[in-house]
């Protein structure tokens, strides 16, 4: 029988070997994480001296995207910071081959190499082989919807709640219950407007995410050509990417703390911000505030936290608001106005050329590079009827489309002198902040601390001179001066439809 010091020796011996296959384990996995950076051990080594004093700025992520992406610089950005710093579900649209897988995966390169699973579609069952992995990820993408089974939807229905999918099945002797549980993660998908009609969305799915539209345009293809070309021209000049500067973003970005609050002092000032007539907005507002939160995690660095009633909260700053109107109004307004940039672009030549037959529409569209079939843009005419935003008037055998008073009535403008002001009032009149009231109002309100960096130049924005444009408008205008036509004079002083076909 062992004594208590052979009992002690042998515990020892066990640790040991504990600690042993720990270390192997661990270096196994440093050289999993090394490789799937892409660097030697020298620069490992220096990604490891640097990635905890790195502090970049959302312009280095549009830099980095712009060895994934070519152009799609607003999708981009704003897909990064609803679906990976604000955990958003996100969905992806646009026409066959427009870049919607590339949109995806150039997001999700951004993170650490463990930290995103794509999911690719197969049987109803199959996922439930991927339990563990998917555990052992934080991000999922799946390329394409047609490709996803009914149960599929049905996880993704619960993760968009934030709650996990019990799957229960028979099996074994007796046929006793047994449960798989998949953890909710956040997700990407995306469909081709090619499949609309045969490929359908379940409702209750839609309402949880972001859309995002892809840039289908002829113009966004010649860059794509371009890109294509440069690469077989002359491979040898290609810039060379700092992979070590790369794995101290990504590191950066998957290690970001999560928190149990954000704290937006702002938030009452920003209803104005988003249109109200639809109740659409109620849901989409609240993505708006979560991204503002995501884009202050993302900077969690030179922001402040606390703890307050136990809860580890972030302060959302004046600046992170700023930066997310310049990322996410277009996004949300698109959104809560049910009006898509395709339909913008409609209402905006209609603006310009008057009252335009679908035939004008579509040469107007042609002008600015969009090719849409007519069949196509009758569909967004009527739509645009439906929900007020034209109006149509019948002339023989045409129909004609204005832009309705009711649409010309959004006039969203974010004013940032009202909205610090109005969020340092909050911070000195909340007693739970009131702690943290002075060294916020020094930092993050002063009017020489009210500059950040374009995310998308690069440039230096002073926050009380910048004028953010309507978010009706979707041209600017050089490129609406395209759209100058010529209009017999006749009635209805517009031309018929074979004056046009």
């Amino acid at each position: 029988m062992p004594n208590a010091l052979d009992e002690i020796f042998a515990m020892k011996a066990k640790n040991s070997d504990q600690a042993k296959i720990g270390e192997i384990q661990r270096k196994r996995e440093l050289d999993e994480e090394m490789k799937g950076l892409g660097l030697s051990e020298e620069d490992y080594k220096k990604f490891l001296a640097g990635r905890d004093s790195y502090r970049p700025t959302l312009y280095d992520v549009s830099l980095a995207l712009d060895d994934f992406i070519v152009n799609e610089k607003h999708n981009r950005l704003a897909l990064f910071c609803a679906f990976i710093m604000s955990n958003i579900p996100s969905y992806v649209s646009g026409s066959s081959s427009a870049g919607k897988s590339v949109l995806m995966e150039g997001v999700v390169n951004l993170v650490m190499p463990s930290d995103a699973l794509i999911l690719e579609g197969s049987s109803d069952k199959a996922i439930f082989d991927q339990v563990h992995q998917i555990k052992r990820t934080k991000y999922l993408v799946i390329r394409e919807v047609n490709k996803l089974n009914p149960m599929m939807f049905e996880i993704l229905k619960s993760a968009g709640e934030s709650k996990p999918f019990i799957y229960r099945r028979a099996g074994g002797l007796g046929s006793k219950l047994s449960e798989i549980e998949i953890p909710p993660r956040v997700f990407v998908f995306s469909r081709a407007d090619e499949s609309i009609d045969t490929n359908l969305i379940p409702p209750e799915l839609m309402t949880r995410v972001v859309e995002f539209v892809v840039d289908s345009s002829q113009e966004q293809t010649k860059k794509v050509l371009h890109r294509k070309a440069v690469g077989h021209e002359n491979p040898f000049d290609i810039q060379q990417v700092d992979m070590v500067q790369r794995a101290m973003l990504r590191y950066h970005i998957s290690s970001a703390p999560e928190y149990d609050l954000y704290i937006n002092p702002m938030s009452t000032k920003l209803i104005d911000t988003i249109p109200t007539i639809f109740t659409s907005s109620r849901r989409d507002f609240e993505k708006y505030l979560k991204n503002a939160g995501g884009i202050a995690r993302y900077h969690y660095k030179s922001r402040l936290d606390a703890m307050i009633q136990d809860k580890h909260v972030l302060f959302v700053t004046p600046q992170d608001v700023f930066v997310n109107g310049l990322v996410f109004n277009k996004i949300l307004v698109q959104s809560s106005l049910r009006c898509s940039d395709l339909e913008r672009f409609i209402i905006q030549t209609i603006r310009k050329g008057g009252s335009l037959s679908k035939a004008q529409v579509q040469t107007n569209l042609r002008k600015l590079s969009l090719n849409c079939t007519i069949k196509t843009i009758n569909s967004h005419l009527e739509h645009l009827t439906d929900i007020g935003y034209l109006d149509c008037e019948k002339t023989g055998s045409t129909n004609f489309y204005n832009v309705s008073s009711f649409y010309n009535e959004f006039a969203m403008k974010m004013n940032f002198r009202e909205i610090v002001d109005y969020c340092k009032e909050t911070m000195r009149s909340v007693e739970y902040y009131k702690p943290y009231c002075e060294e916020y109002i020094s930092r993050y309100c002063e009017d020489d601390k009210l500059f950040v960096i374009d995310p998308f130049s690069g440039k230096r924005i002073n926050m009380l001179e910048y004028d953010f444009e309507s978010p009706l408008e979707i041209c600017d205008g050089d490129r609406m001066k395209q759209l100058e036509i010529e209009q017999p004079v006749g009635k209805s002083g517009c031309m018929s439809l074979n004056d046009w076909v």
